[in-house]
């Protein structure tokens, strides 16, 4: 990448025949990039935000991209892309409430959005029809309220993991449903910030910070999204981080 930016969005587009990954935003940036996953070389440039924003959630469908939430005057705006496109982000619409450091998950037909910080923690979760344009609705309440937390999904079921101080607490929902989300087990470290990571069968959450001091963190979990459970150590990261 050019730049080094903090707190970005992101996400993998396991489902498209492009095989690409979107990171977008960060700091001060209204930059978006991409990768293909397959090959390893520099980001490179694949258009810009609606605005400049930092700590807001991506999800996706196999053809579009998703951005919600975030800091200052985008906290309830959601981009969109198209994934084989390069372009700008247009307006897809308005999360019902603005939010950042919120978590993103996605199946073939929605986008959930889910907890958050405004001036206070949240548990709001709010859905997209990924195909259609227009504003967010409701899909339940988190039954543990977490920011700067992250997503795993399925195509039926949604995980998120983690939150500010140092939450071990997993969630789960059924995508295709509206209601409050469930417990589904703990992470082997409590942490936030931790980066998540999905195919249809495993969720995995990597590094974070443990405690109010930022401790970075090496630590590699994975979860079986169909059962419920502990997650389970799955190694290390090359550095705490």
């Amino acid at each position: 990448m050019s730049n080094i930016v903090i707190n970005p969005y992101n996400f993998i587009v396991e489902a498209s025949t492009l095989n690409r990954g979107l990171i977008a935003g960060g700091g001060s940036t209204d930059d978006i990039e991409y990768i293909t996953i397959d090959t390893a070389s520099n980001a490179a440039d694949f258009g810009d935000l609606i605005i400049a924003k930092q700590s807001g959630a991506g999800a996706s469908s196999a053809t579009r991209g998703i951005f919600a939430g975030g800091t200052g005057a985008g906290a309830a705006t959601i981009d969109y892309v198209t994934i084989a496109v390069l372009g700008n982000a247009a307006d897809f619409g308005d999360l019902t409430q603005g939010r950042m450091n919120l978590a993103g998950m996605y199946s073939a037909t929605r986008c959930i959005f889910a907890c958050g910080y405004t001036t206070t923690t949240v548990s709001t979760m709010d859905y997209i029809t990924t195909d259609t344009l227009a504003n967010a609705t409701s899909f339940g309440t988190a039954y543990s309220g977490q920011e700067n937390l992250q997503g795993a999904s399925s195509t039926t079921r949604g995980c998120f993991a983690g939150g500010y101080a140092s939450s071990n607490v997993i969630q789960y929902i059924t995508m295709d449903t509206t209601a409050a989300s469930l417990d589904f087990g703990d992470l082997t470290v409590g942490r936030y910030g931790a980066a998540g990571t999905s195919d249809k069968s495993r969720g995995v959450w990597g590094g974070g910070h443990s405690g109010g001091g930022g401790v970075g963190l090496n630590v590699i979990d994975y979860i079986t999204i169909a059962s419920t459970g502990n997650a389970t150590d799955f190694g290390d990261l090359q550095q705490a981080r």
